[in-house]
């Protein structure tokens, strides 16, 4: 009969990676891609992982990932929820601790293995920061000191107070090429967080600050790959000259520089 070549769709069905391509031109400025993608998990077994590695590449919250080990029926918080709703679902899995369920665990690691960018911007309440600090500190605890995000490759991160240097250090990957670090009070992370960073991430190619400090510059001077800086506010002409003069930088970006 000769050589049979298969129908185009079940060409497509049979390849992963050409079925990711394809979910990953679902339009991402509308809340209905997250759903129609999330239907498309559903459809069949051939569509399933693709559509994970589309709807887990980037997240704005860290929620989502908190909803893997979330007790059965505990509601997801809706965009539009109160803190206090935050609050109890974050408690709710603190003490559930399912990510001793080895099962549980397993998914909870698969799905954190697709995330490439985290954007975690919030207004939130010290308490939820604190909740989801835990949280962090608990996983990273159940993998050995390991980070549960091994592709990570930018990350941004607002909170209220000073950015978590022991939560987040656990977070930094050599895969890391942006990082971002912005609080709602003013200050800029601390030198102990950018040399961690620096140890962690030598590829570093872009890094952004609210406010950067005398002490800070010298905390960003030895990233040797860094690329392009982004910074909200400079204290003095003197540290912006330090910065513009490395040999590698590309792109310099300062909202205001401070003094005289």
């Amino acid at each position: 009969m000769g050589d049979i070549h298969p129908l185009a769709s079940v060409r497509v069905l049979t390849n992963a990676d050409l079925l990711h391509g394809i979910f990953t031109f679902v339009p991402r400025a509308s809340e209905k891609r997250d759903s129609h993608l999330a239907r498309c998990a559903t459809v069949c077994r051939a569509f399933h992982e693709p559509t994970i590695r589309v709807l887990w590449r980037d997240l704005d919250s860290l929620l989502p990932l908190w909803h893997l080990l979330a007790p059965p029926n505990t509601l997801f918080p809706s965009d539009d929820a109160v803190e206090e709703q935050i609050q109890h679902f974050l408690e709710a899995v603190a003490s559930a601790q399912l990510y001793l369920d080895p099962t549980r665990w397993d998914r909870f690691l698969r799905h954190a293995a697709h995330i490439r960018v985290i954007c975690h911007r919030t207004r939130a309440s010290p308490a939820i920061e604190t909740a989801n600090r835990l949280l962090i500190q608990a996983v990273i605890m159940q993998n050995a000191g390991r980070t549960v995000l091994p592709l990570l490759r930018s990350i941004h991160w607002q909170s209220c107070d000073s950015p978590w240097d022991g939560a987040l250090i656990p977070l930094f990957t050599p895969t890391l090429r942006h990082a971002g670090f912005t609080t709602n009070s003013g200050d800029g992370p601390s030198a102990h967080l950018l040399r961690r960073l620096r140890e962690a991430c030598p590829t570093l190619h872009s890094i952004y600050l609210n406010y950067i400090s005398p002490s800070l510059v010298q905390g960003v001077l030895p990233f040797d790959r860094l690329r392009k800086v982004g910074i909200y506010r400079i204290s003095g002409p003197d540290h912006f000259r330090d910065i513009i003069t490395k040999p590698d930088l590309t792109t310099l970006r300062v909202h205001d520089v401070v003094g005289p």
